[in-house]
């Protein structure tokens, strides 16, 4: 059987979950669309709604195929968020300070490619390193056992 190097899984499973991010988006604002929502509104909930999902299958992909991971899934599933949220936030005012330095001399897309290449890289080694690294050799109980005991000496 190939052995698939974890950076290339990583890659897929990026442009796995981003695709589906696509069609969901494009599906929910058609929908969100033709039932009468404003533009501005069913931009957003397509937006937050395929971002979700997307998360979602963009999590489980990397603990499971990625990075292999059995170590405690709610620990990682907040971390997860919060590195979501952080790089969305980033992404946006990151692109916006372009486009608002540049004007409307580069299309906005351009900004966000390479802003969002960028922050795939960090996004693989903070999952790499923090989100998704093996447990230490001390399990978590261990160490309060360890703490309460130092603490009570």
């Amino acid at each position: 059987m190939i052995r698939i190097p974890q950076f290339i899984k990583f890659l897929l499973s990026s442009l796995f979950a981003t695709a589906i991010d696509m069609i969901l988006f494009t599906v929910l604002d058609k929908v969100f669309h033709n039932a009468g929502l404003d533009t501005t509104v069913s931009i957003f909930l397509a937006t937050i709604l395929a971002r979700i999902v997307d998360t979602i299958v963009n999590f489980t992909i990397n603990k499971l195929w990625c990075f292999e991971s059995k170590n405690n899934e709610i620990r990682q599933s907040v971390m997860f968020v919060i590195l979501v949220t952080a790089k969305t936030l980033v992404s946006s005012a990151a692109v916006s300070a372009l486009a608002e330095h540049f004007g409307d001399a580069v299309p906005h897309v351009v900004f966000k490619l390479a802003v969002d290449s960028v922050l795939f890289f960090v996004a693989y080694i903070v999952q790499k390193k923090l989100i998704f690294a093996e447990k230490p050799a001390v399990s978590e109980e261990e160490i309060q056992e360890q703490e309460k005991t130092a603490f009570n000496q």
